[in-house]
């Protein structure tokens, strides 16, 4: 850190640049110290007066002309605070601009950090994975077109899953979770929710309460594909779409 300058120092930064001011201007200095000096000898040898008279006047004219002098250093002196001024807010400009070159990946590094803070205060950010899936076959009930009292039993898939979602940003919110399934042909069918089948065995995730930052929710969602077999989704994978109270979506994968 720089010491901080004291008054003393900086007017003996100001006479040095008075000097330095002099000394480039020097054919103007030796103009002005001999015009001085002129006048005076000129005003004595033609004053036809006696010495008593005239070393008076001699001595008002040297103070006079010495005092011109001092006016012109003067008129240096008073454009010195401004030239320093300059001068060091160019030193300053300069360092700053090599600080900033020197340290530009560092500074581009917090900008982004800042960021991603500001963002973090604005909106909820989830994340998560589904730590665990099973699917089933199970028989499906339901009226085909015709007489009421004939019914036609299906196959369907009840799909289980365990998952993990946490909130990295400040902002809580709620999720709301939608499950499709991909086949290896990129074909995908809908599914619906499913009641948990067993509470105590299955802990369900819960929809309806904001997540907070660091504190992740985990949990089990149950989902029923109609008129599927087990068989015809081998292969496929669970395209998990969350969805935070603010419309942002974050989509999970598993083997389904």
């Amino acid at each position: 850190m720089e010491p901080i300058l004291t008054l003393g120092a900086y007017y003996r930064l100001i006479c040095f640049r008075t000097l330095t001011d002099c000394r480039e201007h020097l054919v103007a200095t030796v103009a002005a110290v001999a015009v001085a000096f002129a006048a005076a000898i000129i005003q004595v040898s033609y004053w036809p007066l006696s010495w008593t008279q005239t070393l008076p006047r001699a001595v008002s004219t040297a103070i006079g002309s010495v005092g011109i002098f001092i006016l012109y250093l003067f008129s240096y002196a008073l454009r010195a605070p401004l030239e320093l001024h300059r001068k060091c807010t160019a030193e300053h400009a300069g360092r700053l601009a090599d600080l900033e070159a020197k340290y530009e990946s560092q500074l581009r590094e917090l900008r982004s950090r800042n960021a991603d803070l500001m963002r973090q205060l604005e909106l909820p950010k989830m994340e998560g994975k589904i730590t665990a899936g099973s699917a089933e076959g199970v028989s499906s009930n339901f009226a085909r077109p015709g007489p009421p009292d004939i019914l036609m039993d299906t196959e369907d898939i009840r799909i289980g899953l365990h998952i993990c979602i946490a909130n990295t940003h400040r902002v809580p919110a709620t999720v709301t979770c939608q499950l499709k399934v991909r086949t290896q042909s990129g074909k995908e069918f809908g599914a619906e929710a499913e009641a948990n089948p067993d509470v105590r065995r299955f802990p369900p995730f819960d929809q309806q309460t904001p997540i907070d930052f660091g504190a992740p929710r985990s949990g089990y969602l149950f989902y029923r594909v109609r008129g599927r077999r087990l068989d015809q989704l081998k292969g496929a994978i669970n395209v998990l779409t969350v969805t935070d109270g603010t419309g942002q979506t974050t989509t999970f994968e598993s083997p389904a």
